[in-house]
């Protein structure tokens, strides 16, 4: 009780000390030719093969993209399917078929979004005008259904699932040239603060987080030091002067080192961790190669290697080796390969979790929750430091203090006006609704949660997890909801209580911007379109996604042809036929990916 009781008085003091005399600036800084951006191109990837099964299968016909192959011969290029695709009334039964059968998950539904979205790019008008005829036709529907509320919150349909693609990748290029510096600047900030201190290697919880979950609970006594370490091509620099913590994993120190060596360049242009080794020079003749597992230990539980383990002390000398062959971490393959294992290899840093769930003493488990609530001091201390940055970011997104409205925004924001007018639907607050759900949950939100959609960083658990709470505060700034603050709050909403009602006032200034703004002439906004979409319409993958869709409709295109059938017209009667050749024109490969799921 005595050792408890010490505990949490050290840890008052230090987290108290640290609050009052901490650091109160991080000097981050970069300038927009060296915010690392992914390629368009690359961006464009990214959120169409956003799934697994559709990357694999970019990565299979990964050949013929590199080729200067036609794809004149391909069955997408077939008479009958280029007029399907080219066919509004087609695409709208196809969606309105998809999101009225129970059969098709979310994940049907995200795969279908991006073959559909992605064989159009190469005609950007003619993609945006059948995007706003979906969009048009889902709201038509959901109003019927008296459903205005809902739309874009779940983003559950086919219908909402296309336009957030759509809008997602013609908002890139005004992402690279507004908002995503501040993105970037915020990601470099909540990095750079989180690895002041200790960071546990396995479980990602940091002792500088901005969210509770994630926070480190274990005391640790811990020491900043200062490491000189020879780079690759030692003969032509001087030592690089790296600052790294006693507990710091070998390859957190690899990691340190190359944010230092390649500051804001790009996470996939840089060295990876397994193709060098750090060595320390502890004497003129003696070197030690350092690594998180030296292998000398045996045992079902072992913690990996951290710079105290091996006795280095400031101003020690290291130097950087490379690995012949790139070589995956023996603590990283023993953790992939445990499932199968008979005795499996469990790897430990700071804390063993797993030990912890073993806890049987009652008072033991009391004493664990009471020092928990200590380190909430540490979110505030987190919060001062990265302040400035969250501010700069969210004033990007509310388009505050000189950040323009972006036309792309205006645009789609006075279309879900004219909307809601044409089915003489008058509720403001749904409106408002649709407005904030396609803005902050679908684009912005998920952005937050795959920053590595746009920008070429390397995703890091302990940054995600205090992006999780930034998103969180971009939700609960643009929500007419009036919370009540008290002690069973999340910490999450508390850290960021007094700041909400600052950014209201911002975001109130934002849409009453947006609805005394000229509308956008149509021309204007295509010629706006086209932009976003001129380095990537001479790339090839959409003839990729055209050919995958194009297997779709054949496996599951006779209940889109009982659909057609049901209502016959002379407007649906062309493609009633063009359907039926399509699916009587060869074999149908029911292996085929998409193939999974048929509609009954």
């Amino acid at each position: 009780m005595e050792e408890f009781e010490f505990s949490v008085r050290n840890e008052c003091k230090q987290a108290f000390t640290e609050l009052q005399t901490g650091v109160t600036d991080l000097k981050v800084t970069v300038n927009n030719q060296s915010t690392p951006f992914h390629n368009k191109t690359e961006s464009y990837i990214r959120i169409l093969f956003r799934h697994t099964n559709l990357y694999n299968g970019l990565l299979r016909n990964q050949q013929s993209l590199d080729s200067s192959l036609s794809f004149d011969g391909t069955p997408a290029k077939l008479p009958g399917f280029e007029y399907l695709l080219r066919n509004t009334q087609f695409l709208l039964k196809l969606v309105e078929t998809v999101d009225s059968n129970a059969c098709y998950t979310l994940e049907n539904k995200c795969i279908l979004s991006s073959l559909i979205v992605g064989s159009l790019l190469d005609d950007m008008r003619y993609c945006t005008e059948v995007v706003f005829a979906i969009l048009n036709h889902h709201i038509f529907l959901s109003l019927e259904k008296c459903e205005p509320h809902i739309i874009f919150r779940q983003s559950g349909s086919l219908a909402e699932q296309i336009f957030t693609v759509w809008f997602s990748l013609c908002f890139l290029e005004y992402l690279k040239n507004g908002p995503g510096q501040s993105m970037y600047l915020l990601y470099k900030a909540l990095k750079c603060q989180i690895e002041r201190g200790p960071v546990d290697a396995i479980t990602g919880d940091a002792r500088y987080s901005l969210n509770e979950s994630k926070l480190l609970r274990k005391p640790l006594n811990v020491t900043s030091m200062q490491l000189f370490v020879i780079p690759l091509d030692g003969s032509k620099q001087s030592p690089i002067i790296l600052r790294a913590l006693n507990c710091d994993t070998i390859t957190q120190v690899k990691k340190k080192l190359l944010d230092s060596i390649y500051s804001n360049e790009p996470f996939s242009a840089r060295l990876n961790v397994d193709e060098f080794h750090l060595e320390w020079k502890c004497s003129e003749r003696y070197t030690v190669v350092l690594a998180d597992d030296d292998g000398l230990e045996e045992g079902k539980i072992k913690r990996l290697k951290c710079l105290d383990d091996y006795n280095i002390k400031e101003n020690a000398l290291l130097a950087m080796k490379l690995i012949p062959s790139r070589n995956t971490p023996e603590y990283f393959k023993k953790a992939a390969n445990s499932k199968g294992s008979t005795h499996p290899t469990q790897y430990y840093h700071l804390e063993q979790p797993f030990l912890i769930e073993n806890c049987t003493n009652e008072e033991d488990d009391t004493a664990t929750k009471s020092i928990s609530e200590i380190y909430l001091t540490r979110l505030i201390t987190s919060k001062r430091m990265v302040q400035k940055f969250v501010d700069g970011f969210l004033e990007s997104v509310i388009c505050a203090n000189g950040f323009e409205c972006p036309p792309l925004l205006l645009f789609v924001f006075h279309t879900f006006d004219e909307i809601a007018i044409r089915n003489n639907f008058m509720d403001e607050i749904a409106v408002r609704s649709w407005k904030v759900n396609l803005w902050i949950l679908r684009f912005w939100v998920n952005i937050l949660s795959n920053i590595d959609y746009v920008l070429d960083v390397e995703r890091i658990p302990a940054v995600d997890s205090s992006l999780a709470v930034i998103a969180q505060t971009l939700v609960d700034v643009f929500s007419n909801a009036n919370h009540k603050f008290g002690k069973e709050s999340p910490s999450s909403k508390l850290l960021f209580a007094k700041d909400i009602k600052r950014y209201r006032i911002q975001v109130a200034d934002f849409f009453r911007n947006i609805a005394t703004s000229p509308r956008l002439s149509i021309e204007t906004f295509y010629s706006y379109i086209a932009v976003s979409a001129e380095s990537f319409c001479g790339e090839k993958i959409h003839y990729v996604l055209q050919n995958d869709l194009y297997d779709w409709i054949k496996s599951n295109g006779f209940s889109l042809l009982e659909q057609f059938s049901i209502n016959q017209c002379a407007e649906t009667r062309g493609i009633t036929e063009c359907l039926k050749y399509l699916l009587y024109y060869g074999e149908i490969d029911m292996n085929h990916i998409y193939a999974d799921v048929q509609l009954e």
